[in-house]
This record gives structure tokens, C-alpha cells and sequence, in this order.
């Protein structure tokens, strides 16, 4: 019987595609003789009730850092939305193996063995971001070797690493998720290495006050002497925020769009961030300066800067971050690398009732002040922050301890599954002053199609295991378009028909998959993911021969596309699969 041929139209990022769909006949056994049906048995169909367990890792320490254990499920309070939430799952994890120095134990001395009931058998994705446009080398460099400890002391068997630089201008990825440990310690000898722009924005910032100063210098010299207009030193400081703004955001959608590809990605999830300079308001240094010298601009005794700096905030960008973080599972460890010789606030713990510290040369970290972006970032997903210290040593070993020490709380959902973000809170009903408790502050619960469009997102970065439906996918080579900054990618995805469910329909079989794909551009950043629909029927007496399903697919996709990546969900069984290709 000739095969029947559906097409369609399919959008990947700003490219479009043609899909072809082709039904492959291919010999098999022979059907029985005289038989002229062989439609499977319906499934008898019941009302099923999906119970779904929203999971959530929290942290318990001492003021000093030291993690908490022995603490039970009714020593917690649970809230969602505000409201109190039963806690129906409750484990407490221990590591193996090293165990912690030193252990606060509630309920006496922590277990001498780690029994199967308290071990974490989730494996671990941990992701270093670089941010080279910001770090001066030195610095850099000390803050790497001390994070060398993560693989060398705090690794496990089989957790995944991932390297992320960011230059300024583009993100790289020296080290795509792998849980090589040989690879990431070449990559690793290698950071050390990469060049660094750092010096470059305190060069900025200098020149900046420079110029302001030369104009009072120079009106100084005019004859009267004269003071510089106001406005004129306002707008050189208006200028360098306009510049330092623009990096901080581009910088900012890359952090975004790295923890966003993790949505999909199973796992205890965390990312360490090295950085410099991130800022809610990364002009505002530049505003104070002018403002303790306003006084020498002329009409300048009457004027704010201060107030004309607010211009330069940018809170709802951290706050994009953190939810992209909560979103994806992802705990963000901030460690700003120029330590106390970076002119950080050092703050004293009374500054609020629930501050995690490392003390290392005079530097606290406070997760719940909200003051400063990095501690915002920490604070809202669940981490804490490194600032104004030198000790990363320190920081490391916090690091180290938040992944093996932890309680592991969850709880029955209610309502159908959709996108929605849920405000979420954990603390002890008791020892509120005592002990600190971080979790992150909002859930993300996704929709099925949003679950899979970060599987497919995430596939190109470490490639989805779970291939139910056994999907399979080939590219031949790319073919020049006339746009030169595009070619386009043939490929061959093929899906088993056996692993596919199919409904009768009169003396027909029918089947409903849905694909969604989307490729890795050349900037690190992924594409639009799509999704297209497809309903295929054929006779049911011809089911012995139909060995797969075809789809044909020809993408255009950009010049240095690095992979493509496709997600194949069966609508009727909802079971799914995943396959990656690399461009040639």
C-alpha cells in the first residue's frame, strides 16, 4: 500500500523548516492468513488520579555555618502561598563520605554509618560561570584554585560538571556537562589560562571621574574662573551608566539562559558564579562620587545625583535570574572574587534575625538581608553568597557541606498541572533564633508541553537518557541558503512504531506524537523551541508491515549552529524520547 505523505510547517527560532512526514513500510512478518483485522485489543480505560510530589532540598546550619542534623519532619513548617502545607515526604541526607568536621546535632551525635535510608542517590550537576569581562586574573585564579576542592573533595562518583566563561560579549562552554573527571581537570588547569577584561571596567570608572575632574580643573583655569555646569558632569556620569547598565543586563540574560537550559536536566542542581561586578544599580559608585563633589558644579549645591542614579536600577533583572534558577532546581553560590579588597560592605549578623555567615578577614554573608544583588541571588534560591572575604577556602567547604548535608522535604500538589510560580517558605517550629534555614523562595511547577521543551533545551547540553519511544535522529550535511548567515540541515528523525500506542478507529489505527526542536546556537544561546502536532492513520491490517515512522525534517538553522535537539512525545500514552545531533 503507498505510504501517506503529510506536511507541515516547522518553526525553529527565527528559521522555518518543511516537515515530512512518511509512514515507512517495511516487510515484517507476513500477516496470518484470512485474517483481515488485526486492531489490538481497546485498553480498558478507568479514571486514574495523578498524585504529584513537589520535592524541595533544604538547608539547616548554626549561625557559624555548621550544618544541622538529626531534625525530624515535625520540627519544619511548611508553607505554600502563604499557607500551611503537610509534609509528605521527609528525608534527612547525610554524606558518606568525608563526612562533615563538625556536625550540630539537635538529637545528639550525627550516625557513625550513613544508612541507604540517608544517602542522596540523585546524582549531582555542578556549574561553574566564569565571568571573565569582570574578574581581574589574580584574583580569578585564587578564587579557582580554591574551587579545585569541589572536584577534588567534594565530588562523588558520578556527579556531572559543566564550565561556563562569559567574555563580555558571548558565552563559552570549555566544558559541556560531563561527569569525566580527566576533562574537567584539563579544562579546569586551563581557566587559569583565559584572558580577562576585568582591569578594563575600573579603567572605566576611573576615567569617568577623571573626566569629571578635569572639567573643574579646566573652568578653574578659564579667566574668571568658572564652575563647571551642573548638567555637563551630570551627563559624563549618565554616559558611564548607560554603558555599565548594558553590560550588566546582556551579562544578566546570559546567566539566565545558562541556568534556564538546566530545567530539563535531572538532579541535584547548583551553580557557582565568580564574578566582579553585578549590580541592581552597577552605576551607582560613579553616582556617589559625583555627588561628594557636586558642590564644585556649578548650580550643583541644589541637585540629587543620588536620585538620578535610580534610573540605573535594575532589580527585576536579578529577579529574572532567581526565578529562571527556582524555575530550572538550580542553587546559586555567588562569590565575588575581589574579596575584601573590593570595597565590600562588611555587615554584623545583626542585621537580620536569619543570616548565614562565613567569617574569614571580617566578611559575613548575610542570604536574607536582601541588600546587594548577589546576596539576593543567593538568598531567593536557596544558596548564600561569598562576599567581602578572602576566605574561599572557606566558602568552598560551605559549598561542599550544603550538598552533602540536607533535609529533603516534599509535598502533595494539588490542582490540574500548569505554569505557575508558588511562593514556598521553610522554617523550625522551634530554635527560630538559633539555627538558619535556606530553601529556595519560589516553586515552579511546569506544564507537560513546558516540561518538555526544557527537556529538549537541555538535551543539548547533556543529553536526556530517558528515550522511551526509542527516537533516533541523523543529520546530513548542511546546504548553503541564500541568506549567508544561515544553511540548511537535513534530517532523519525515526521512531519505532511498536513503541508508539495506536487507537482504532473503524478499521483504521491512529496515532497522535507531537515534536518539539530546537538547535544550540553559535553564541551559546538556544533557539525558540517549537512544537508541532502530528495524527497519522492507517489500515490496521497492515500493522505488520509498518516498521517506523519517519519524519523528515529540513531545518535552517544559523552558521556555527553546534547541535540540534528533538523531543517526541506519544500525546496518547504520554511517553517520550529524545535524541541529539551534532552538525558536521
Amino acid at each position: 500500500m503507498p505510504n501517506r505523505r503529510r506536511h507541515a510547517r516547522f518553526l525553529s527560532g527565527s528559521a522555518v523548516a518543511c516537515l515530512l512526514v512518511a509512514l515507512t513500510a517495511a516487510a515484517q512478518q507476513p500477516a496470518p492468513a484470512g485474517t483481515a483485522q488485526t486492531t489490538p485489543a481497546p485498553s480498558a480505560f478507568a479514571e486514574t488520579l495523578e498524585i504529584r510530589i513537589i520535592n524541595l532540598d533544604v538547608v539547616v546550619t548554626t549561625r557559624d555555618g555548621k550544618p544541622v542534623s538529626g531534625l525530624s519532619k515535625d520540627d519544619f513548617v511548611l508553607l505554600e502561598a502563604g499557607k500551611p502545607t503537610e509534609i509528605s515526604n521527609f528525608v534527612e541526607i547525610i554524606p558518606s563520605s568525608p563526612a562533615p568536621a563538625v556536625v550540630a546535632s539537635p538529637a545528639g551525635s550525627a550516625p557513625s554509618a550513613v544508612s541507604d535510608e540517608h544517602r542522596d542517590v540523585r546524582q549531582r550537576k555542578l556549574v561553574f560561570f566564569v565571568d571573565n569581562a569582570s574578574v581581574h586574573p589574580f584574583n580569578r585564579n585564587v578564587v579557582l584554585k580554591s574551587m579545585k576542592r569541589l572536584l577534588d573533595e567534594g565530588a562523588r562518583h558520578g556527579d556531572a560538571f559543566m564550565v561556563v566563561t562569559w567574555n563580555g560579549n558571548a558565552l563559552n562552554v570549555p566544558l559541556q556537562m560531563t561527569t569525566d573527571r580527566a576533562a574537567a581537570d584539563h579544562v579546569w588547569e586551563h581557566l587559569v589560562q583565559q584572558t580577562s577584561v576585568g582591569v578594563m571596567i575600573e579603567q572605566e570608572r576611573a576615567q569617568t571621574e577623571r573626566a569629571l575632574n578635569d572639567l573643574i580643573v579646566n573652568y578653574a583655569l578659564m579667566s574668571p574662573p568658572q564652575r563647571p555646569p551642573y548638567n555637563v558632569g551630570l551627563g559624563e556620569v549618565r554616559m558611564y551608566g548607560e554603558k555599565v547598565m548594558h553590560e550588566t543586563r546582556v551579562k544578566a540574560e546570559a546567566l539566565s539562559s545558562v541556568i534556564a537550559a538546566l530545567r530539563g536536566v535531572d538532579g541535584r542542581k547548583a551553580l557557582v558564579f565568580v564574578t566582579e561586578a553585578f549590580s541592581d544599580n552597577p552605576a551607582l559608585d560613579t553616582f556617589e562620587y559625583f555627588n561628594s563633589i557636586k558642590e564644585k558644579f556649578d548650580g550643583g549645591g541644589s541637585q540629587s545625583p543620588l536620585i538620578d542614579a535610580r534610573e540605573f536600577e535594575d532589580r527585576p533583572a536579578i529577579e529574572r535570574i532567581a526565578d529562571a534558577a527556582n524555575s530550572a532546581g538550580v542553587t546559586v553560590y555567588p562569590f565575588h572574587s575581589g574579596g575584601l579588597g573590593a570595597g565590600q560592605i562588611v555587615r554584623d549578623a545583626s542585621v537580620s534575625s536569619n543570616v548565614a555567615m562565613i567569617n574569614g578577614g571580617g566578611g559575613m554573608i548575610p542570604t536574607n538581608s536582601g541588600a546587594g544583588a548577589l546576596e539576593h541571588l543567593a538568598s531567593a534560591t536557596g544558596g548564600f553568597a561569598l562576599v567581602g572575604t578572602n576566605s574561599f577556602d572557606r566558602g568552598v567547604a560551605a559549598v561542599i557541606s550544603d550538598l552533602g548535608s540536607y533535609y529533603f522535604l516534599g509535598y502533595r500538589a494539588n490542582g490540574a498541572r500548569q505554569d505557575k510560580v508558588t511562593a514556598i517558605s521553610v522554617r523550625l517550629k522551634n530554635n527560630t533564633n538559633k539555627y538558619v534555614v535556606r530553601s529556595r523562595r519560589t516553586l515552579v511547577e511546569s506544564s507537560a508541553t513546558s516540561e518538555m521543551r526544557d527537556a529538549v533545551t537541555a538535551n543539548l547540553f547533556y543529553p536526556v537518557s530517558k528515550n522511551d519511544l526509542k527516537v533516533s535522529i541523523s543529520a546530513g550535511n548542511p546546504v548553503p541558503n541564500p541568506d549567508p548567515n544561515k544553511v540548511v540541515v537535513p534530517l532523519r528523525i525515526t521512531i519505532p512504531t511498536e513503541q508508539l500506542t495506536l487507537m482504532p478507529d473503524g478499521t483504521d489505527l491512529m496515532g497522535h506524537f507531537s515534536v518539539f526542536g530546537g538547535f544550540l546556537r553559535h553564541d551559546g544561546v538556544v533557539s525558540k523551541i517549537d512544537k508541532k502536532e502530528e495524527t497519522f492513520r492507517f489500515p490496521a491490517e497492515s500493522l505488520k508491515r509498518r516498521k517506523e515512522v519517519t519524519v523528515k525534517l529540513d531545518l535552517m538553522a544559523e552558521l556555527g549552529t553546534e547541535g540540534i535537539s528533538i523531543g517526541v512525545v506519544d500525546e496518547i500514552s504520554h511517553a517520550t524520547g529524545f535524541a541529539v545531533a551534532k552538525m558536521k
